[in-house]
């Protein structure tokens, strides 16, 4: 039995592909595409959140269910939330193209790592449980990391503002 949350689970479209490899000046082939799946319409619940930090090996415990649901919560105001497990969850029934590619950004560092640069300690994040951890540091402590040069929401951030939409 399908969940009734789900809205619409879809894979990428090409359009979201061809946007983002012109945004972000990445292969196609850099990313898996079909690790991929949009939910649209909700965020994940926190069972969600726990399983997906659990398949990339981040330990999420020390986190209680309220700490989750607040982290969740932040995220909703900026309409969407990558997890680690492929899924990118957007608050909008019709998200734009830009947001999407904000997203697709956080896929492609969690399948194939980043480097950050910030406060002037350059990190290399290796692992998608490493991207992740950096995120969920990011929203904690951070008081705008879409605007701080070096952070993963500053990369994306860059990439979804050139998004060039017809």
């Amino acid at each position: 039995m399908s969940d009734p949350r789900i809205i619409e689970s879809r894979p990428v479209s090409q359009d979201e592909k061809i946007a983002y490899k012109n945004a972000s000046g990445h292969s196609l082939d850099s990313i898996n595409f079909n690790l991929i799946r949009i939910i649209r319409g909700r965020s994940p619940t926190v069972a969600e959140a726990k399983n997906a930090a659990l398949k990339v090996g981040y330990d999420i415990s020390p986190y209680s269910d309220k700490e989750i649901e607040k982290l969740i919560e932040l995220s909703s105001q900026v309409e969407a939330i990558s997890m680690p497990d492929g899924y990118i969850y957007t608050y909008s029934k019709n998200p734009s193209i830009a947001l999407i590619v904000h997203e697709i950004n956080h896929q492609d560092t969690y399948q194939n790592g980043a480097t950050i640069t910030y406060g002037g300690v350059t990190k290399k994040l290796n692992t998608a449980g490493e991207v992740f951890e950096e995120l969920v540091n990011e929203g904690q402590q951070l008081t705008n990391p879409y605007i701080i040069p070096g952070t993963l929401e500053y990369q994306a951030q860059q990439i979804q503002d050139k998004v060039k939409v017809p």
